[in-house]
């Protein structure tokens, strides 16, 4: 299946039913197109993607929606939730893996994602059996740092039971009517976990001191993804699942991405807009995150001189450890730049137009 994009009308509509006035310049209408994508699991849902074009890479909000219910996916298990409890899962031998995918694609479960792992030749995820309410999958799992070929029973009713070693199960007791916020619940305490965190390094702690950081309000937005959104010099948003409660590593990383563009948009180093030439606007970007991105790499490398590896565990998970190896082997300019567009066009992240 394939995504389709609404209509200017249509996702206009849309944006209005869901849009948060306080957080205006997520759902600008500007700069945000809606695409849906039929799923089979869920009688009469479907997955609504708002992608906010303002920068690259693109702010991307995904949501479950039946046209007047509207259940924005942060990273937890409440619109699972939700759902489950009104019955609307409808689960069969061809839609059962689908939704297991879903779910580990969209949930957090406590900060540690369960990951189905994709190559190798065990790695195939298939359905085993079916007997009565109860879906027998196998699949390459990963949880909480252990991999492991695994045996997974998903009910009817969509409670998800992982067996094995990793012996763990979600969904067995619905809990609906969970609100669904846009901003984290600990948000101020994540900023300022998250300060302290990158202020122990010296690149860190200049950012932070940096006079264009006095007047940033700096939010936290709930999300399945870890990046980081700049609207302009005085707001910025860094983004991380729901259900985590820490600052980690990898929002450090974030935020001194959000700081660095605010520092060069203070100093004029502007990104072109997405509305005129858009290859002006991709050029623009990748010129400015890839300065951004250098800048991350010097804190990754403070990091390591401190023993700290989970910083540079956290730029791998956000695929830039390309671009770190080429410059450990001294590779800058036009010839990183090469290095980092070939990085995206080998995950598939480059843009295509």
């Amino acid at each position: 299946m394939n995504w389709t994009q609404l209509s200017p009308d249509h996702a206009k509509s849309f944006i209005d039913s869901v849009k948060d006035d306080s957080e205006k310049v997520l759902f600008n209408i500007q700069l945000c197109e809606v695409y849906s994508l039929p799923i089979a699991f869920y009688e009469g849902y479907e997955l609504v993607r708002i992608l906010n074009r303002h920068m690259m890479p693109y702010l991307v909000m995904d949501y479950l929606s039946n046209g007047e219910d509207h259940y924005y996916l942060d990273g937890s298990e409440s619109v699972f939730h939700n759902l489950n409890a009104q019955r609307a899962l409808s689960l069969d031998e061809n839609n059962v893996l689908s939704y297991l995918d879903f779910y580990i694609s969209y949930v957090y479960e406590r900060g540690n994602s369960l990951n189905v792992v994709r190559e190798g030749e065990e790695a195939p995820t298939q359905l085993i059996a079916h007997e009565g309410d109860v879906y027998n999958i196998s699949a390459l799992l990963s949880y909480q740092g252990k991999t492991s070929q695994t045996n997974i029973e998903v009910e009817q009713g969509g409670a998800i039971h992982v067996k094995d070693s990793l012996k763990t199960s979600f969904l067995t007791e619905l809990k609906p009517g969970a609100a669904i916020q846009y901003r984290h619940k600990l948000e101020d305490k994540v900023i300022e976990d998250t300060k302290a965190l990158l202020g122990q390094t010296a690149t860190g702690k200049a950012l932070l001191e940096h006079p264009s950081a006095k007047n940033l309000t700096l939010k936290v937005l709930n999300s399945i993804n870890y990046q980081g959104f700049t609207a302009n010099t005085s707001e910025g948003y860094i983004t991380m699942p729901a259900v985590e409660q820490n600052a980690k590593h990898t929002q450090a990383l974030v935020l001194a991405y959000v700081l660095r563009d605010v520092q060069q948009l203070s100093d004029n180093f502007t990104r072109q807009p997405y509305t005129g030439d858009r290859a002006l606007f991709v050029a623009s970007n990748h010129v400015k995150n890839l300065d951004m991105i250098e800048e991350m790499c010097r804190i990754v490398d403070e990091y390591e001189e401190q023993n700290v590896p989970e910083a540079l565990q956290a730029l791998t998970l956000m695929d830039l450890e390309d671009v770190y190896a080429a410059r450990k082997k001294n590779i800058e300019g036009a010839a990183l730049m090469e290095v980092y567009l070939q990085s995206l066009s080998d995950k598939g992240l480059r843009e295509a137009r």
